[in-house]
C-alpha cells in the first residue's frame, strides 16, 4: 500500500525548487548589495568623507562619538571609576528594566544624527543609528530578547510626522542582531503633551496610562528601543505595562542617554 501524503504540502521536487529558488534569490540580493556599494559607496553624513566598515560614517566621526565607557546598566548612566554597577542611586530604588543598553551621550555630534533622524525624516541618519544601536547590544554579550518593540506614537502624531523614528532605529537593530521587530505589540492610546521641558515627576505623571499592550506576550523576553532615554519616564510606564501583561524579562535600549 502506498503512503498517503499530507494535504497542502509541497512534494519533495516542489521542497528542493523552492530552496533553489530561495538560494537563487539570496545570491541575486547579495550581488545588487555589492553593486551598490560599488556604484554608491558609503559617505560620512557627518563631514562627508569615505564611510567606514560599510557604514554612512567615517572612521574618524565613529570616534568622535561621545561612547559612555562604563555604564549603570540599570538606569545607563556613567559610572565612577571606583563604582561598580549598579550606580548608587539604582541600589537604592527598584527599577522598572531588567537592563539598560544607551550606548552614547546626547552630546555633538551624535545629538546631530539623533535630531535629523526626529525630526528632518533622515532615512540614512536612523539607519545608521539603528545599526550603530544593534552593534553595542551585540558587544553586550548577554542573551538577545525575541522581540522588539519600539516606543510608540499616537496615531495622530504618527500622522503628522510621518513617521517613527523610534521604529526605524528598532528596524535596523533588529535587522543586525535578526530579532523580530513588532510595531504594534505596544499602542498609545492617548496623545499627551511631549516630554520636553517637563520636570521629572510631570514626565511620570504625563505618561500614566498612556500605552496599551496588544496580543499575548506571556513568558516573552523583549526589548524596548527608543532614541534618546531621559529621565525614563515613557520607557518605565512601557515596560511596566509589558510586566502587567506577562513578559518575563524587559530591557530598554536608545541610543543615547542624557546626563
Amino acid at each position: 500500500m502506498g503512503q498517503c501524503g499530507v494535504a497542502g504540502l509541497p512534494g519533495a521536487h516542489q521542497r528542493r525548487s523552492m530552496a533553489a529558488d530561495a538560494a537563487a534569490a539570496t545570491m541575486i540580493k547579495a550581488v545588487s548589495s555589492s553593486v551598490l556599494r560599488w556604484l554608491y559607496p558609503p559617505t560620512c553624513i557627518l563631514c562627508g568623507a569615505p564611510g567606514h566598515r560599510g557604514q554612512d560614517l567615517c572612521a574618524g566621526c565613529l570616534t568622535d562619538l561621545p561612547r559612555i565607557s562604563r555604564p549603570c546598566h540599570r538606569c545607563g548612566l556613567p559610572l565612577p571609576d571606583e563604582v561598580s554597577s549598579p550606580c548608587a542611586q539604582c541600589r537604592l530604588r527598584s527599577s522598572e528594566a531588567d537592563l539598560v543598553i544607551a550606548p552614547y551621550r546626547y552630546a555633538p555630534p551624535l545629538d546631530r544624527l539623533v535630531q535629523r533622524a526626529k525630526f528632518n525624516r533622515d532615512l540614512a541618519a536612523a539607519r545608521l543609528l539603528g545599526t550603530l544601536l544593534g552593534e553595542s547590544v551585540q558587544d553586550y554579550g548577554h542573551e538577545l530578547p525575541s522581540l522588539i518593540v519600539p516606543v510608540p506614537l499616537h496615531p495622530s502624531r504618527q500622522r503628522q510626522r510621518g513617521y517613527n523614528q523610534s521604529t526605524e532605529l528598532a528596524r535596523h537593530a533588529g535587522r543586525r542582531l535578526a530579532i523580530r521587530v513588532s510595531s504594534n505589540a505596544i499602542v498609545r492610546t492617548r496623545d499627551n503633551p511631549p516630554q520636553a521641558g517637563l520636570t521629572a515627576e510631570a514626565r511620570r505623571r504625563n505618561v500614566r496610562g498612556a500605552f496599551a499592550v496588544q496580543g499575548d506576550i506571556r513568558d516573552t523576553h523583549i526589548a524596548v528601543v527608543d532614541d534618546v532615554l531621559t529621565t525614563g519616564s515613557t520607557a518605565s510606564e512601557i515596560v511596566r505595562c509589558l510586566r502587567h501583561a506577562g513578559s518575563l524579562r524587559v530591557e530598554v535600549w536608545t541610543i543615547a542617554r542624557t546626563l
